[in-house]
């Protein structure tokens, strides 16, 4: 149930410091494929679960409480934290959070900004098991957002995506470049070419200022270590990077769309 990359964001915080606590939610037996939509359906029950433990933590304030959750696992921490008693917690980020199942829902009933204080989501794979819709207060679409470098190699391009907003968040944690990404009007503008670089920019991952708000695109080597630091560094490579993806990822429908076709002819 992923928690491999769960147990990798544990260590990164125990590197510097003892003064984290790290509880890791372990509900794979309400999550078991091949039934995705009882997954689906699991996900409110499983919340309000995590909800009760929150409730029962003694000598420690909800402002002290950071929430994350991979895929599925990002509605499962808004229903916690809106329906853990007295106020919400502080923070949830939300790593690519699961697009099948929750784009026609109401915000009550998946990741949005009312669900903390503070939301923040990475972007991997929209479209495809990751939504494409702003849900935080800050939302960062990592190479585009659909497809990340590296992945077209590894097989499985959709699973490799979704895979990595989890990794490049463990990364982020002790990163000395760090993840910045530059600001834009919305996600749909940049996929018509609208959001050249600017001065405008912050940094994703654990150390992400959350007074920042909006939309940041953020651009990633293609195999570890993933950050590259301010984008002024690597924007001749992005530009180059971003024209190759755009081919890989139109081939790739057209081959997705191909089998789609065959499989329904029969």
């Amino acid at each position: 149930m992923f928690l491999e990359f769960l147990h990798e964001i544990k260590e990164e915080y125990f590197k510097n410091s003892n003064l984290v606590n790290v509880i890791l939610i372990n509900w794979s037996e309400y999550g078991k494929g091949p039934c995705y939509p009882a997954a689906v359906w699991n996900c409110k029950m499983v919340g309000i679960c995590l909800s009760e433990l929150i409730d029962a933590i003694r000598n420690i304030s909800k402002s002290d409480i950071h929430l994350l959750g991979f895929s599925l696992g990002s509605h499962i921490a808004a229903f916690a934290s809106n329906y853990a008693r007295s106020k919400k917690v502080e923070r949830i980020t939300g790593l690519d959070p699961a697009l099948p199942g929750f784009i026609t829902v109401s915000n009550e009933n998946k990741l949005d900004s009312s669900d903390a204080e503070f939301v923040d989501v990475i972007h991997t794979n929209a479209f495809v098991q990751g939504t494409p819709l702003q849900s935080g207060h800050v939302d960062f679409f990592v190479n585009g957002g659909i497809v990340q470098p590296g992945c077209m190699e590894a097989g499985n391009v959709l699973a490799c995506s979704h895979h990595r907003a989890p990794i490049y968040y463990g990364e982020s944690i002790n990163s000395a470049l760090g993840f910045w990404g530059w600001s834009c009007s919305s996600f749909w503008e940049y996929l018509i070419g609208r959001c050249w670089q600017s001065n405008n920019q912050t940094l994703m991952g654990e150390h992400t200022d959350q007074r920042m708000r909006g939309i940041f695109l953020v651009i990633t080597n293609s195999q570890p270590e993933y950050a590259i630091g301010p984008f002024s560094h690597a924007i001749r490579n992005f530009i180059q990077m971003n024209n190759d993806k755009l081919q890989q990822i139109a081939n790739l429908l057209l081959k997705e769309l191909t089998f789609i076709s065959i499989k329904n002819v029969k």
